[in-house]
């Protein structure tokens, strides 16, 4: 039907028109819903196969401080010197490195201000992080 002729239907004959095409779609549409879901699942699937398939591959192909770490987890990152050092870092600590060592802890305002484009979002909620746990 051309918009002309949907234009001149009583209100009652669009309704019907259009319940009929409302009704007209649905095996369609149940049909591109399903579709998308073995799509999904099909793709998920290849996923999880193709991530054992690499992690087989890099055992099968890693040194034996790699395949040692398959075992002992860090154990190749520790033969191959790259022990990280673990140090418990408190609120204050996360601020002086966010927005800088002046002494003081600086307000939203302020470091919205001061930062760069990239880092204003980060000073923004660090501004509110230091809110929350400021006792002063």
């Amino acid at each position: 039907m051309k918009y002309i002729d949907y234009v001149q239907l009583s209100p009652i004959e669009k309704l019907t028109y259009n319940l009929g095409n409302f009704f007209k779609a649905i095996p369609g549409a149940l049909a591109g819903f399903f579709s998308a879901i073995g799509k999904f699942l099909k793709s998920f699937i290849h996923g999880i196969g193709k991530f054992f398939k690499d992690y087989a591959a890099y055992f099968k192909t890693g040194g034996l401080m790699t395949k040692l770490s398959y075992v002992i987890m860090g154990a190749g990152c520790v033969a191959y010197g790259q022990v990280v050092s673990i140090r418990r870092q408190t609120h204050a600590d996360f601020i002086e490195q966010a927005l800088g060592k002046n002494g003081h802890v600086w307000n939203t305002i302020d470091a919205y201000r001061v930062a760069g484009a990239a880092t204003k979002t980060l000073c923004v909620l660090v501004g509110h992080v230091v809110q929350l746990f400021d006792s002063s």
